[in-house]
Formats: C-alpha cells, structure tokens, sequence
C-alpha cells in the first residue's frame, strides 16, 4: 500500500519535533518550505492548481535554497540536479513520483 502524501500540517508537526537538533538555516528553510505548502494546499482546495504548482514550486525552492561562497563555479541547475537526486534517492515509496504525475499530471502536460 503505498504511504499517503503528507500534508503541511503533518510536516510542520514532524519538523517541530525534530528542529532542535537540526541547522539553523536548515530550520529556516523548512520554516519557509512548509508555510509555502500550506498556501499550496489551500489553493488546491479551492480549485486553483495552476497557482499551486507555483506555490509548491516555491516551496520546493524554499526547501534546497542554500547559502554558498561567492564566487563558486557551480551552476544553480547542479544544485538543484544534486538536490533532486538526494531526495529521490530516500523515496522508495515514489511519493514524489505521485506527487507529480497523480496529481498534477494534467497541468504538467498542457
């Protein structure tokens, strides 16, 4: 069976026990990530999927975002393929494959 895709409400319950022995811009991030996913949320709910794909893709942002030296030669795509890969890497559930193409495969592919 496969796991449910959590809410915000049930990230930020997850997070809040968790935070204190985590990074301070890590929790910042999270912070952001998951106030981003509740406006997501509510506006899937009231028939808006267009404006929450934009919100959980700011969410999404929000989560990888990271502080680096100037100067660096790394490309903000390769960060963002190495952020990727990690976390599909920990999803043997396919919950983020299901988060995608369940449900938004409609908007994805207009």
């Amino acid at each position: 069976m496969p796991h449910p895709i959590p809410t915000a409400a049930e990230l930020i319950e997850q997070w809040e026990r968790a935070w204190k022995n985590l990074p301070g811009t890590f929790n910042l991030r999270m912070r952001r990530a998951t106030s981003w996913l509740g406006r997501a949320e509510k506006e899937m709910e009231a028939g808006d999927p267009d404006t929450a794909f934009i919100f959980y893709w700011i969410a999404f942002n929000a989560a990888y975002a990271q502080d680096r030296p100037r100067g660096t030669d790394t490309k903000e795509r390769d960060f963002f393929n190495d952020y990727f890969h990690r976390l599909l890497k920990h999803d043997s559930a396919q919950v983020i494959y299901r988060a995608i193409w369940e449900r938004f495969s409609d908007p994805i592919s207009k």
